[in-house]
């Protein structure tokens, strides 16, 4: 590799024809891309195991670390330090998403698999159930493209959560809706 760093210095190549000749060279050599790479370096641990298969099977829910300790451990204390180091790959992975809180001093997670790309829309939160669901509307799209244009306000959509009553938990109040 070092040879090919002082071919590539002494060539005056572009990034781009270097980048393009290392696609070409990984595909005829068929060694694997970054991202496979990455893919191959997470280590399936028992603990990982346990923890995907919890946020997976509640993606409409965040948790912050202490009740992910409880869920998986039954102690808000014990195993925190492997959960804290578990949600920083997966975060990385973008298999589970961070959320931080303004008002609280402590940040949340969610399972977002690999279906999903939570940066390109809001979320909405219900402040009866708990319940959170992506908000993937053209409506919402142009309101982000509002601000930025008119108000010069660039929105994070993926960090972005409208709080409120879901339609649930309307229904199960007698429907009454005040603005």
């Amino acid at each position: 590799s070092l040879l090919w760093g002082v071919f590539f210095y002494f060539c005056d190549f572009s990034i781009d024809t270097v980048a393009l000749l290392c696609y070409n060279l990984r595909t005829i050599l068929n060694l694997p891309s970054k991202k496979d790479v990455m893919k191959k370096k997470s280590y399936q641990t028992k603990g990982r195991q346990e923890l995907v298969a919890f946020l997976s099977q509640n993606p409409d829910r965040q948790f912050c670390v202490e009740e992910l300790c409880y869920a998986l451990h039954g102690d808000c204390e014990k195993g925190r330090s492997s959960v804290y180091r578990l949600l920083s790959r997966l975060c990385q992975e973008e298999t589970v998403r961070k959320f931080r809180s303004g008002s609280q001093s402590r940040s949340t997670y969610q399972y977002v698999g690999e279906a999903c790309d939570c940066r390109l829309h809001f979320h909405e939160k219900c402040l009866s159930c708990g319940k959170i669901q992506h908000l993937d509307c053209h409506g919402t799209e142009e309101f982000a493209r509002h601000l930025l244009t008119e108000h010069g306000f660039r929105i994070d959509c993926g960090q972005s959560i409208l709080y409120g009553v879901c339609a649930d938990c309307r229904a199960a109040e007698g429907g009454q809706d005040h603005a």
